[in-house]
């Protein structure tokens, strides 16, 4: 069994509502191909993860300030398998407000990714 595309290209992602960097709903679904030909950071998290917020978003700022202007861009998934009621489609621009990342962020249901 052989899983992922070690060595080859990435599949697209198939979510499909996203906001800008500046809050705003996408008027297409995020490609790949938009956050262009160097390397691509994707971090996923639970609005409600203590981990997510003590540790991983500090990281994600730290890298998207250190890296975005050498070949880096950046992409946020908010996963919701569980906790729908605080993991809303509302809390994805104040978790960029918050950590103040000017990247597209995306709330999906993982059933639905999953399924697909």
């Amino acid at each position: 069994m052989q899983f992922g595309s070690l060595n080859g290209p990435a599949h697209e992602l198939r979510v499909g509502t996203w906001i800008d960097g500046n809050g705003e709903p996408m008027e297409k679904p995020l490609q790949l191909a938009d956050l262009g030909d160097g390397y691509k950071i994707i971090y996923c998290f639970q609005h409600w993860c203590p981990g997510c917020h003590s540790r991983g978003f500090p990281t994600l700022k730290y890298l998207y300030d250190n890296l975005k202007d050498k070949g880096f861009s950046f992409a946020v998934i908010q996963t919701v398998f569980e906790g729908s009621e605080v993991n809303t489609f509302d809390n994805l621009r104040f978790k960029q407000e918050q950590y103040s990342l000017k990247v597209s962020m995306l709330l999906t249901l993982l059933l639905r990714l999953m399924s697909r």
